[in-house]
């Protein structure tokens, strides 16, 4: 089957032979992309081995001492109680710098007080995190949000955490060029193949591109 398959491509046009090629390797390209990706969080348990890249979110002891240090403190009245802010700061301090701690009314849903991640701050940092956040589509953002205990009531507390950023933007930006290398791979050991060959492949292309950007499309065909 395969054999008729290959003699029966041999007799194809070479444009035909191209478009083809094309289209087998751009799905295998797609393919192993969505299975890179799949598999990203897999991956990601791994990489959380290495000193500096553990995620703090699955730090027990920060959500513990989180509980226990909500006890100590007052909820601010709003967000202009401005006393009251300065006195909540040191719970709203316990992440690092990846990590945001925010504060909201239980009942309202309004916001009260917060800390906003310090890394954000760092301009060559957020301008990565604006890239990557299109391309990933925010999957470098981690949040929890829960109601928990203060010395004057309950409150919505909502955490945010940074850590994946430093693994997952590069790491779909590994796939997608392992992807792209695959597909421009095969088509230039195509080409390169056979030197005659290879030459017609890309006066065909250029033809092709011109063809099309004059309106003439149908030329190429």
């Amino acid at each position: 089957m395969i054999k008729k398959v290959q003699t029966k491509a041999k007799g194809w046009k070479i444009h035909t032979q191209l478009m083809v090629l094309i289209l087998l390797t751009g799905l295998a390209s797609i393919l192993l992309f969505e299975v890179l990706w799949l598999n990203k969080w897999d991956i990601y348990e791994y990489v959380q081995q290495v000193p500096g890249f553990r995620d703090m979110s699955q730090d027990e002891d920060f959500w513990e001492k989180l509980r226990t240090e909500a006890a100590n403190y007052n909820i601010p009245s709003s967000e202009d109680d401005k006393e009251g802010i300065k006195k909540i700061q040191p719970f709203l301090s316990q992440g690092d710098k990846y990590t945001g701690i925010y504060i909201y009314n239980l009942k309202e849903g309004t916001y009260v007080a917060g800390k906003f991640p310090s890394v954000l701050n760092n301009a060559a940092f957020s301008t990565f995190f604006d890239m990557g956040y299109q391309l990933t589509g925010g999957e470098g953002e981690e949040t929890y949000e829960f109601p928990m205990k203060f010395k004057n009531g309950y409150a919505t507390v909502m955490v945010w955490f940074y850590h994946r950023v430093r693994f997952i933007y590069p790491y779909c930006i590994f796939c997608l060029t392992v992807s792209i290398g695959l597909f421009f791979g095969v088509i230039l050991f195509f080409i390169k193949k056979d030197s005659s060959q290879g030459k017609r492949l890309i006066n065909l292309v250029l033809t092709g591109i011109l063809s099309i950007t004059t309106g003439d499309a149908e030329r190429w065909y």
